[in-house]
């Protein structure tokens, strides 16, 4: 593992862990302020074969995680934050919106769970996993989702096997 890559991944970790915590209160992990310009479902649609729909999927995923980063501000301070690591196999979801009903919306409709909590597109072969941070209070919603997921394309994951993961991928920068 090369110490930049595991480096970004914590780095890009405990910013999605400090982001969460200081907006908990607001009652939304749909932040407008780092909103993408377009829904992954929406990036999905308008590429021309699966590679092009990945690569967009990760340019809003990547234009979210730089938002959120650009708006850290000193006053977002990391303190003990449980949660859990997620991953939605992004060309495996059946873009159904099951996963979005049985969770109250806590889905959107190609099965990601909400921006505020993205950390980073994995790619393990050809395959992405889009990597999200779950907080503790969240559980209930996210775990309905990952249950009623007929696509199996929602797991949790350890943080540790990601991190490996994430130095075999190919993100873009």
């Amino acid at each position: 593992m090369t110490m930049a890559a595991a480096h970004k991944f914590r780095k890009r970790l405990r910013d999605a862990q400090r982001w969460l915590r200081h907006n908990a209160s607001s009652g939304t992990l749909r932040s407008k302020g780092i909103a993408p310009e377009q829904s992954l479902f929406d990036a999905f649609k308008s590429g021309t074969t699966a590679d092009e729909s990945l690569r967009r999927q990760i340019a809003v995923v990547e234009s979210v995680v730089l938002r959120r980063s650009e708006r850290l501000t000193e006053a977002h301070e990391l303190d003990a934050n449980e949660g859990r690591l997620l991953a939605v196999e992004l060309p495996a979801s059946m873009y159904d919106g099951v996963a979005s009903s049985i969770s109250d919306g806590f889905y959107d409709e190609c099965d990601a769970p909400p921006w505020d909590t993205w950390i980073t597109v994995a790619i393990l072969g050809d395959t992405g996993y889009l990597l999200s941070w779950i907080p503790s209070d969240h559980f209930l919603q996210a775990t309905a989702g990952v249950d009623a997921n007929g696509g199996q394309c929602i797991r949790w994951v350890d943080v540790d096997e990601m991190t490996e993961a994430h130095v075999r991928k190919k993100l873009s920068s």
